[in-house]
């Protein structure tokens, strides 16, 4: 199940643990009848809490924009990445909009 982060409708949050400057914050995020587990780990940095990765259905985040971004640089180039990044970003923007 995908669940965009602008659909879901509601979230209960569950466990917090935090070690130092960093924090783990467990979470369901449900739309209508289904449901995604997810998992934010933030850091706080400059006093303030900030979230540097979250898995989703156990999947890292981060580890899979790294080997995405990295498969698109070796085959179209940075300049490629970029421009999929700014296609995105205007049809998020469009979706809002809507």
């Amino acid at each position: 199940v995908k669940l965009g982060r602008y659909r879901a409708d509601r979230f209960d949050y569950g466990a917090e643990e935090q070690r130092g400057k960093k924090a783990l914050v467990k979470t369901i995020a449900y739309y209508k009848e289904d449901s995604v587990q997810l998992e934010y780990i933030l850091e706080k940095r400059d006093g303030t809490w900030r979230i540097v990765n979250y898995l989703v259905d156990e999947v890292d985040t981060i580890r899979n924009y790294q080997r995405q971004f990295k498969r698109i640089i070796e085959k179209e180039s940075l300049a490629g990445l970029l421009a999929r990044l700014q296609k995105k970003n205007e049809q998020y923007r469009q979706e809002r909009r809507e």
